[in-house]
């Protein structure tokens, strides 16, 4: 009681810190650039890159960027940072340039190509190892050039072949799937949409699945792992299937998205995003079987999108900027459950300790109505910041808390306090934040 009554005293005294609304957020970089991709090392130092061979940096969340000067004006199609010091960056003309002092300074790795072989793909496959791909047509079949990296970007080994397929993605520098469509010639003048898998680091491929060829345009093939994957089609309509089984069997989803989709991302077997054209946002939270729309603050076309965590994740929306999110895209609070919970409880946040983020759960019952307020608040009781302050109807629900939230001083280590309050009844729990 003590406690409570000299944390009222010093709400009183002490001013709130500023919260950002959950969601997605548009992030002002102070550059009229356009972002193709962007990636993040930690919770706060993160790069950008675009068209006309821009970078820009941050080390506080993106809340301000530095312009780097990369020495080469094509296009960037992708980045990727291995730590806080090293990262690259591909594009137009099969460019790779890298950086080992935090983007200071830029060295090409390689050059210009004879023809335009943009890089369109680059993704950390593991400690230090990357993969990169870019696709060109060269009739009858496209020519795919794949670049492997085992010592963080410093060297790249480079191979080709030729498939009936527009779209590459591996899992590990052995493993790789590549999907495009298959045209049979006469008499049958059919088309089908071919699954390809290496397990030799693309030496050679076998088609492991073949479509029906009602949908003859084959869009992203995407795998999180060995095993779970998702590729979609179209022509008029977008065709959307899964695999458990490291693309052998594919089970075709109900109807997720007219619009295209344009990058997935994963961070677990459960929860990913993909995003596409028209500002389309989706997340599931089983695997893929289930997606629900997000909500995002422009109308534009997305680009790439990458999450840090479950729920620090940044999107490339094109001339639009960046987008960012410190709730995993959430826009309120999320009920956890329908199911009327017997008493009024708050539950210790988890993880505990965390940096940056933690998810806070609480049950409200059917004896207790009115406002639900949860606040968090520092050690000398001064608020830090109010997570929900809404009427809520009986169940069970959860709320992020991420330091990144806060707008103004960084926020210090240490253990801070976290209250419900509803129409009389509270409870307060402390946390703990290690930097």
């Amino acid at each position: 009681m003590k406690f409570i009554l000299y944390l009222s005293i010093l709400i009183v005294l002490l001013p709130g810190i500023s919260l950002a609304v959950p969601g997605w957020q548009q992030v002002n970089t102070g550059y009229s650039h356009i972002y193709n991709c962007v990636h993040f090392t930690d919770s706060l130092t993160g790069m950008a890159c675009g068209n006309s061979g821009v970078i820009v940096k941050t080390t506080n969340a993106g809340l301000n960027w530095t312009n780097l000067s990369t020495g080469t004006t094509y296009s960037l199609y992708t980045i990727l940072m291995f730590s806080s010091s090293i990262a690259v960056a591909a594009g137009d003309n099969q460019v790779i340039i890298r950086t080992t002092d935090g983007g200071a300074t830029w060295n090409t790795l390689n050059g210009p190509a004879t023809l335009n072989y943009s890089i369109t793909d680059l993704h950390l496959i593991g400690t230090g190892q990357a993969v990169a791909t870019s696709i060109i047509w060269v009739s009858p079949y496209y020519d795919i050039y794949l670049y492997k990296s085992s010592n963080s970007g410093a060297n790249w080994q480079i191979q080709s072949t030729t498939l009936s397929a527009e779209n590459v993605w591996f899992a590990d520098f052995n493993n790789g799937w590549a999907y495009g469509s298959y045209f049979t010639g006469p008499p049958l003048n059919q088309y089908y949409l071919n699954v390809y898998k290496t397990t030799n680091s693309g030496s050679s491929w076998n088609v492991i699945s073949q479509g029906s060829g009602v949908s003859i345009n084959p869009g992203k093939i995407y795998f999180y792992d060995l095993n779970l994957g998702f590729k979609y089609s179209y022509i008029g309509s977008i065709y959307f299937s899964r695999t458990p089984d490291g693309g052998n069997s594919w089970t075709n989803l109900p109807s997720v998205t007219t619009q295209m989709i344009r990058c997935f991302y994963f961070i677990n077997t459960q929860t990913g995003w993909f995003i596409g054209d028209n500002s389309l946002i989706k997340k599931t939270e089983n695997g893929g079987f289930n997606w629900t729309d997000q909500v995002s603050p422009i109308t534009t076309n997305l680009k790439s999108v990458y999450f840090l965590n479950s729920l620090f994740g940044w999107i490339a929306a094109g001339s639009s900027g960046l987008l960012k999110t410190v709730s995993g895209g959430v826009t309120t609070v999320n009920k956890e459950s329908n199911e009327i919970p017997e008493q009024f409880e708050l539950k210790q946040n988890f993880p505990n300790p965390f940096n940056p983020s933690t998810m806070i759960n609480f049950r409200i019952p059917n004896s207790v109505s009115g406002l639900v307020v949860l606040k968090v608040y520092d050690i000398l009781g001064k608020e830090i910041a109010t997570l929900v302050n809404e009427k809520l109807k009986p169940g069970t629900y959860e709320v992020p808390f991420s330091v990144n939230q806060l707008s103004g001083n960084e926020l210090p280590g240490g253990v801070y306090f976290y209250r419900l309050s509803v129409n009389g009844f509270y409870e307060t729990k402390k946390m703990l934040f290690v930097k």
